[in-house]
């Protein structure tokens, strides 16, 4: 991939990150669900996370620097799983979500499966380990955003249903 390409690639990624943000801080302040509206204000830190980091390599890049060894990373990756437990611990009542909630929510679902198949195929494309690595990285944080989702939908469907299946992977130790 040529340094024209990896640019485009950045800048598309930047849109596909802001439109993503764009669209989580709506779902944000739209959700009626406690757990939604959480859900939905971490997407929309993660996505400022990923909109840094690649502001900041898109800028390098077009200012003829080479790859940065290590873009920066405000903060360690999410671990999903314990997030949604935390989230759904904090809940006083375990309500069903409501329909707007849950289309938002499998909107925001479609998105990250989206963007995740975005970067996983923008890495192979590119010669340069470390932009190998950085778009690999984009794309397993995008994956955990969709399993984070995913979860959600599930516990906002059946709460009662998702309890128990926990609490059953929970006595089969996983």
């Amino acid at each position: 991939m040529s340094q024209t390409d990896l640019h485009t690639a950045l800048g598309q990624a930047l849109e596909i990150e802001n439109r993503g943000k764009a669209f989580y801080a709506e779902a944000r302040d739209a959700c009626r669900h406690t757990l939604g509206k959480k859900i939905f204000a971490h997407l929309v830190q993660e996505e400022d996370s990923h909109i840094a980091r690649i502001s900041e390599v898109y800028k390098l890049l077009k200012s003829g620097a080479r790859w940065p060894e290590n873009p920066r990373h405000p903060h360690p990756p999410t671990d999903t799983a314990r997030l949604f437990d935390q989230l759904v611990q904090a809940q006083a009542r375990h309500l069903k979500g409501k329909t707007d909630d849950l289309k938002a929510l499998e909107t925001a679902q479609t998105f990250e499966l989206k963007n995740e198949q975005f970067y996983r195929d923008l890495s192979p494309q590119t010669r340069d380990r470390l932009a190998r690595e950085f778009f690999e990285r984009l794309a397993q944080e995008e994956r955990g955003h969709y399993l984070l989702v995913t979860d959600t939908i599930a516990y906002l469907v059946a709460p009662e249903q998702w309890f128990a299946e926990k609490e059953k992977a929970h006595l089969d130790g996983a």
